[in-house]
């Protein structure tokens, strides 16, 4: 009744009723959804009042329950997030849908290169660095300078 609570101060409309017992995937990306607002809501926290950690998120990471049935606050570890991930992809391998499998493997390659800091990456170089690349490039392939290329 708690999670119901809070799922309903937070304006998740689709997940007020209990969770289908044929919709388990559902059911762990709730518990899923629920931590990543609470790591974001605790590190907003931090970030805007305090020079101090918030205890919950200064805390040694748990096991999830994947079960959805036990709240665990907020994300300490790339670890915890990985590990729901990790049991929905092998599931629906196991299952056959490698299709959405496919997805589910991309966000978890994410997560492994970058943690919780899931923001997005613009790597940005000067034009003439780019330019100097491809002529080393297209001159080695023996195609002619980059430059005179339109």
């Amino acid at each position: 009744q708690a999670i119901a609570k809070m799922r309903r101060g937070r304006g998740y409309s689709q997940f007020f009723a209990p969770n289908p017992e044929n919709e388990p995937y559902r059911k762990m990306l709730a518990e899923v959804r629920d931590r990543l607002w609470e790591t974001s809501e605790s590190l907003h926290s931090w970030l805007n009042r305090t020079s101090q950690m918030p205890a919950e998120l200064a805390r040694m990471p748990s096991a999830s329950s994947l079960s959805g049935e036990e709240y665990l606050g907020p994300y300490t570890s790339k670890e915890e997030l990985l590990e729901p991930l990790l049991a929905i992809h092998a599931s629906l391998v196991a299952c056959g849908d490698d299709v959405a499998a496919g997805p589910v493997s991309d966000l978890i390659r994410q997560m492994a290169c970058f943690g919780l800091a899931m923001t997005a990456l613009d790597i940005r170089q000067e034009s003439t660095r780019h330019s100097d690349a491809m002529h080393a490039i297209t001159e080695y392939l023996g195609v002619g300078p980059y430059s005179e290329w339109a």
